[in-house]
């Protein structure tokens, strides 16, 4: 089973898996990192004042290379993503569309990952068991030195997830938006765990 954590930067994923770590231990395989993983092993920048069309290319396809990542011959029960495949789709999508507010001569060409975005979605989002969305809103924006720290570009990215993708048909019946204390979200993840066999 795929479970995955899905939402903008400061939302809570980090602390949430690391929770998952200590209740769970080594039931579950984890996958940590995917955005400050390509940071990291490509050296590129990942904000949005620098975004490619090629960074979008590689965390796209890390995100797509997790899934299939075998955890059962690691000896899990299940596999916990950091972050998922909407999470490419959504910020690359963001990162298009502002392209389109400049002039032509200045635009940055999203074509490849937008098009890519849109087809691992489409064909691999039901490979996710269940998706968890931390709601943002209750979440302080901190400055971790290495994601963006600008709010009207979060607030762009959460307005992207709960205003079309969120609604999506494909991911309404395997979502669940985690509310208040990281205690109460922690408890909604282990009811829906615990639903799917992992105790």
């Amino acid at each position: 089973m795929i479970f995955t954590f899905t939402g903008p930067q400061c939302s809570g994923k980090s602390t949430l898996l690391q929770k998952c770590k200590e209740v769970y231990g080594d039931k579950l395989h984890y996958v940590e990192e995917v955005t400050r993983l390509i940071k990291r092993e490509h050296n590129v920048p990942i904000n949005e004042n620098a975004a490619a069309d090629s960074t979008q290319i590689l965390i796209l396809n890390k995100e797509f290379q997790n899934l299939s990542i075998d955890y059962k011959a690691r000896k899990h029960q299940a596999i916990l993503h950091d972050r998922c495949l909407l999470d490419g789709l959504v910020f690359t999508e963001y990162f298009a569309e502002q392209e389109l507010l400049k002039p032509e001569k200045d635009r940055i060409n999203f074509h490849i990952s937008t098009s890519l975005a849109k087809q691992y979605f489409a064909n691999f989002i039901s490979k996710y068991d269940h998706i968890f969305y931390p709601n943002p809103h209750d979440v302080e924006l901190i400055d971790d030195g290495e994601r963006s720290i600008n709010k009207n570009f979060r607030n762009c990215i959460i307005n992207k997830y709960e205003s079309v993708w969120l609604n999506d048909e494909r991911i309404k019946n395997k979502l669940t938006i985690l509310k208040g204390t990281v205690e109460e979200r922690m408890e909604a993840i282990k009811i829906k765990l615990n639903e799917h066999g992992i105790r």
